[in-house]
């Protein structure tokens, strides 16, 4: 049997937003909102990695989900909203 072996490269990370680091839709119903276990689970990415960002939310919507997860001091190195690529500046 072959012994498997993570590679020590950096990776990248592809996360999308609603149900995975977020309450699914908050942002229609109340407001944004953390689910449990986010801040700790980012917290073990290692800094060299790349964190993308997905999400189907509209475009319009992209500015303040991404000022949200400033706030909560997620870090991320590209967000992809809708149909329409963005890159944190």
């Amino acid at each position: 049997m072959t012994k498997l072996r993570v590679s020590r490269l950096n990776h990248t990370w592809l996360i999308d937003v609603d149900g995975n680091i977020l309450r699914h839709n908050g942002h229609l119903s109340g407001g944004d909102e953390l689910l449990p276990g986010v801040v700790e689970f980012w917290a073990q990415i290692p800094a060299y990695d790349t964190i993308v960002l997905l999400s189907a939310r509209a475009h319009d919507h992209q500015a303040a989900t991404l000022h949200f997860l400033d706030k909560q001091g997620l870090r991320y190195d590209h967000a992809v909203f809708g149909d329409r690529k963005s890159t944190r500046l």
